[in-house]
């Protein structure tokens, strides 16, 4: 079976809610498989995307209340947040931070109706 084609689209990261919700659409449930690159130097992504085939695991954490907003920033590491799913209210938010440590993320996203619902499958990078 083959697997259906990628569709590449650059923006810049503030408008990273707004490319994901128009990807997905408004139905919930729907998610994408993403593999994101960030141009620090520009402030721009490219998204590589494709509607996912399963969905990410109902436990996750609340990435706003998460422990990692308590911790000094030079110790955390972006692995520890690999394959733990999150929720948070703007994806923007999470890949801000995210980029700070890698850049580029494969990852999984959701929207759940109330928040985007993010795991990271993969990082490279610096």
């Amino acid at each position: 079976m083959n697997n259906p084609p990628r569709t590449i689209n650059k923006f810049p990261i503030a408008k990273i809610d707004s490319y994901l919700a128009s990807v997905l659409g408004p139905s919930p449930g729907k998610g994408l498989n993403l593999t994101l690159s960030y141009d620090q130097s520009e402030g721009v992504v490219e998204a590589r995307h494709q509607i996912a085939q399963d969905s990410i695991p109902k436990n996750s954490v609340d990435f706003d209340l998460s422990p990692c907003s308590c911790l000094d920033l030079d110790t955390i590491s972006l692995d520890d947040f690999i394959n733990t799913p999150f929720e948070t209210g703007s994806a923007y938010e999470f890949f801000d931070f995210a980029f700070m440590y890698s850049s580029r993320i494969t990852c999984m996203v959701e929207f759940t109706g109330r928040a985007w619902k993010i795991q990271i499958h993969k990082t490279q990078g610096p």
